[in-house]
């Protein structure tokens, strides 16, 4: 992860959502065979309540 943010404590029994939006996808550079997806992503509580932030980004294989 990049930037990761807990806004909020999360308490048992709390109904959570994930909001994931791809917000770039582009070639891994010196690999191949690979390609960097970057995805932002925010966790809500049953309330609205943001509890969570994050950036993150993962090297993912490419199609054969």
């Amino acid at each position: 992860m990049t930037t990761i943010h807990f806004s909020r404590i999360i308490s048992i029994n709390d109904t959570l959502s994930l909001e994931i939006e791809v917000t770039d996808v582009k070639d891994a550079g010196s690999r191949d065979d690979a390609g960097l997806v970057v995805l932002d992503t925010e966790m809500t509580n049953q309330d609205g309540t943001v509890v969570f932030q994050g950036d993150m980004k993962f090297l993912i294989k490419a199609r054969e």
